[in-house]
């Protein structure tokens, strides 16, 4: 008995851990892309609509963004 419940708790644990790594990434590549539009309004050479399309970013999360 004791061994389904380890078994069980093994897997509950390492599904947890997958979810946490992939949000981390997610939030990793979030960041990554607010990053990257921050730097290219300030260069001022593309739209809001371009540094969207380029970062993958709404246009609102771009045009929210302040250089």
């Amino acid at each position: 008995m004791a061994g389904i419940i380890e078994i069980a708790q093994r897997e509950g644990e390492a599904r947890g851990e997958a979810r946490g790594e992939a949000r981390g990434e997610k939030r990793g590549m979030l960041q990554k892309a607010l990053s990257t539009a921050k730097n290219l309004k300030a260069m001022k050479v593309l739209s809001d609509e371009e540094i969207a399309k380029a970062t993958e970013l709404t246009l609102e999360q771009v045009k929210a963004i302040a250089v």
